[in-house]
């Protein structure tokens, strides 16, 4: 198991003909093509139709199981990153495949996608750094100026400005789209990345693995803690909310900001067992219409 999938595979969800023990792991979901899609880690990757009411397995080759990471181009590209099979991505919603692996170190581990608003693709590895690639290139090219070892946890982004976040070398800022790369002070840099949220006005929040979560003000260019430790729970994903507030998805549910109350998940009886990836995506989708 790659070493940042720790992070990911908390999130376990039953889906359609998977639900049996063992749960499946998903390490990521994307709605694209008004389908949702869940990255895998053992079953590949499953497609719902009918928001997550039942699920399909797509045709990835049948040795592709470990599916770690998605994305979608604009042109309507999907993308997925896996362990140890590179980069695969499919024109015609998920019916057929093709490697887009070019460029890529052999039987590289693919940790984090990201399209941005140009349609130029970042691959976050696990050994190997940060890789970019626009729809027509022939191949990928490095562009990491930091180690170039260092594992990306998670890339997120808004127009020309790219934000990394790394295993234990702390948080990286373009604002060239990945030609240049600086260190963001304020963030200690042996921190293991966990989550970063970015919304169209700056505003930038990043969480630690130990639930430290910073905010990023870009009228002062400064960062500042907004919660240390508070959380008590794994961290997967933070967004923005337009009204101020930060939401983080964890293992016990969805958490808003102030003193970061668990959601009314935490009165399921299934808490204990820890909260599913579709338990967090439908409480996210509750909060949309605060977007």
């Amino acid at each position: 198991m790659s070493r940042l999938n720790s992070l990911a595979l908390a999130f376990v969800v039953g889906v359609g003909c998977f639900a049996a023990e063992p749960r499946t792991h998903v390490s990521s979901l994307l709605r694209h093509s008004n389908a949702l899609w869940a990255a895998t880690f053992g079953d590949g990757l499953l497609r719902s139709d009918d928001d997550g009411r039942s699920w399909t397995r797509t045709v990835l080759p049948s040795d592709v199981t470990r599916v770690l990471s998605l994305t979608a181009g604009k042109t309507g590209r999907l993308i997925a990153g896996t362990e140890s099979a590179g980069v695969w991505k499919s024109d015609d919603r998920g019916n057929s495949w093709d490697r887009w692996d070019g460029g890529l170190p052999d039987r590289v581990s693919v940790e984090s996608l990201f399209t941005d608003h140009a349609d130029l693709t970042f691959a976050g590895t696990s050994d190997d750094g940060l890789f970019a690639r626009g729809p027509n290139d022939e191949s990928w090219r490095r562009v990491t100026t930091w180690s170039s070892t260092s594992a990306v946890s998670t890339i997120v982004g808004w127009r020309d400005v790219v934000f990394v976040g790394t295993w234990g070398d702390g948080l990286f800022r373009s604002e060239d789209r990945g030609k240049t790369w600086l260190r963001c002070k304020g963030i200690p840099e042996a921190t293991t990345i966990a989550a970063v949220g970015a919304d169209d006005g700056g505003r930038v929040v990043v969480g630690d693995q130990a639930g430290v979560i910073y905010a990023f003000d870009p009228l002062s260019r400064t960062w500042s803690r907004v919660a240390t430790g508070e959380l008590r729970a794994s961290l997967y994903q933070l967004q923005l909310l337009r009204d101020g507030h930060i939401v983080a998805a964890t293992r016990r549910g969805v958490l808003e900001n102030g003193r970061f109350r668990v959601s009314h998940l935490e009165n399921r009886a299934d808490i204990r067992h820890g909260t599913t990836m579709m338990d967090v995506e439908r409480e996210l989708q509750g909060l949309e219409r605060r977007l």
